[in-house]
């Protein structure tokens, strides 16, 4: 018997429902990933089951993750779980902040802002999300400058603007 991912649904429509959106039903009968239009954006979502919060089942808890990529409003990623827990969970990033009166500092916070960006991005490679649909552009883009080693690239090819 499928597992009831109706709860699902009414969180996912309680999240996204004011961009008339909703999991269409094929996707969320089978368990199959997918992904739909989102503003000037895209959401990708996938189906898994994981041991988080299960203490009396060999199952595992039943979920929907989904990465909502929207290049103005920004990006925001969770798990939305069959008995309705909703669990937000880290987005790709490629701010890099650091202090320019530490030496060092921005190539230590650049390693550091990788190393996270590739850690979740093999999270959402893990558990499916890039595999329901076309994978925006941009996002394209950033993990490739993301995961791009910077070779020969010197501190003083960097343009900085500061205040005065």
């Amino acid at each position: 018997m499928p597992p009831d991912r109706s709860t699902i649904q009414k969180i996912f429509i309680e999240l996204f429902g004011h961009h008339d959106l909703k999991i269409p039903d094929k996707n969320l009968r089978n368990g199959t990933p997918g992904s739909l239009p989102y503003g000037s954006g895209r959401i990708m979502f996938a189906f898994g089951t994981d041991a988080s919060g299960t203490d009396d089942t060999e199952e595992g808890a039943g979920f929907m993750e989904y990465y909502a990529h929207h290049r103005i409003g920004g990006d925001t990623r969770g798990r939305i779980y069959e008995d309705g827990r909703h669990v937000r969970l880290p987005e790709l990033s490629t701010m890099i902040f650091f202090n320019e009166k530490i030496p060092g500092d921005f190539e230590r916070q650049q390693q550091k802002s990788r190393e996270e960006y590739e850690r979740i991005e093999r999270e959402l490679v893990e558990v499916g999300i890039f595999a329901g649909g076309p994978v925006p552009g941009d996002m394209v883009i950033n993990s490739y400058l993301m995961r791009k080693k910077d070779e020969g690239d010197k501190e003083d090819d960097m343009e900085y603007v500061q205040d005065d």
